[in-house]
């Protein structure tokens, strides 16, 4: 009997080895599986928590140059009774002395402007000037030093599609409200109220609504990359489709409004032409790329100085059926020096000049190289 006892002992101590062993092993594998979650998890986490942070520290830093302007006007009943109504909008403290920027729609006939500032306080806001033709306006008000934070501008870092952007306004009367996106475009165009074209508008799906105009558009350095300006709707409200003017277009008008009390006009040239790469060049015997005139507004600054338009269309065959073109007119190559086979860059070499400029426009005609002077004037307001 003692004999078959310590046999069962032994294999029950054999057996709770063997258990032991498995208990240690499995014990091992759980620690090694925690130990690869907790190096990983906490990485994600932390991608996670930055962005938040990064959203919780531009938000912090920028809307205390985020300001409420409040526009009181005065509109008629049916029975023609004087009612005075107020609108509300956003704007920006650009600097130490007071200057607030926004949308000029916003303060559009006013009879009354209200400024509040991020702790509560309220100032009556003049108007220092404004830029109708890119519909930008600049206040003033007269506040302490010590509660005016002015927004910093983003400057030598190009905007790229897919970049990040956050939205700070006032939508619908909801004060200081952040919208986070992407930019989705950095070439698109508005017309303003004045008629003219503002190009090079920064698209964003950044949500923005009525009330938005006139905030900022941050990058994640709490740098200002844009102004809020329009939405592109099919009912009042935002379906991620926004518009900023870009802080190079901003501080331009602001220059001139400093300068001029008003912005200066912009300038065009007065003729529409089509790009020509090398290769579609080449099919029309030109050596060069460059721009074909297709036709001049007949009084614009152009066509006074002589610049010739098309005389007729041909059909030039491409990958996807054929490509019309207008031929017989002028074929541009360069403008005061610079190179151009873009309409694009050549109208931003005009558009940063002033009324009366004089630019030197060189082109081919006839199979001769030509240079005339076109004197730029004040683009005309389509009403």
């Amino acid at each position: 009997m003692f004999f078959i006892y310590n046999r069962l002992e032994k294999a029950q101590i054999k057996r709770a080895q063997i258990e032991r062993r498995a208990l240690l092993l499995s014990t091992s594998l759980l620690s090694a599986l925690l130990l690869v979650v907790s190096l990983i998890l906490p990485a994600q986490l932390n991608a996670l928590g930055s962005d938040e942070a990064e959203n919780i520290r531009v938000y912090e830093s920028a809307s205390r140059s985020v300001v409420n302007i409040t526009n009181t006007t005065v509109r008629y009943d049916a029975f023609y009774r004087a009612i005075p109504m107020e609108d509300a909008g956003a704007g920006i403290v650009i600097d130490k002395s007071g200057r607030v920027l926004t949308s000029l729609h916003l303060i559009d006939g006013a009879l009354k402007l209200s400024v509040r500032l991020y702790d509560g306080t309220n100032y009556e806001a003049g108007i220092v000037g404004v830029d109708v033709d890119t519909d930008i306006a600049v206040l003033k008000i007269d506040a302490p030093e010590q509660l005016l934070y002015p927004v910093r501008f983003a400057r030598g870092e190009e905007l790229k599609v897919g970049s990040k952007v956050l939205a700070i306004g006032n939508p619908f009367g909801l004060e200081k409200s952040l919208s986070v996106g992407i930019v989705s475009s950095t070439s698109r165009r508005i017309r303003a109220s004045s008629g003219a074209v503002v190009e090079g508008l920064i698209q964003t799906d950044a949500a923005t609504n009525p009330g938005s105009s006139g905030g900022p558009l941050l990058n994640g350095n709490s740098e200002m990359v844009g102004l809020n300006a329009a939405i592109f709707s099919p009912v009042p409200g935002s379906v991620g489709v926004g518009l900023a003017i870009p802080v190079s277009v901003i501080e331009k008008s602001i220059a001139g409004i400093a300068r001029l009390g008003e912005y200066k006009p912009n300038v065009w040239i007065g003729f529409t032409g089509q790009d020509m790469d090398l290769e579609l060049a080449g099919r029309l015997e030109f050596k060069v790329p460059g721009i074909l005139v297709a036709s001049v507004f007949e009084l614009s600054p152009a066509g006074k100085a002589g610049v010739r338009g098309a005389t007729g269309l041909v059909n030039l065959p491409v990958k996807k059926g054929q490509l019309q073109v207008a031929t017989g007119g002028d074929f541009i190559v360069d403008i005061d020096g610079k190179k151009v086979e873009k309409m694009e860059a050549f109208n931003e070499h005009v558009s940063s000049k002033y009324p009366g400029t004089v630019v030197k426009v060189g082109l081919l005609r006839d199979g001769r190289r030509k240079e005339i002077d076109v004197t730029l004037e004040r683009r005309p307001r389509i009403r």
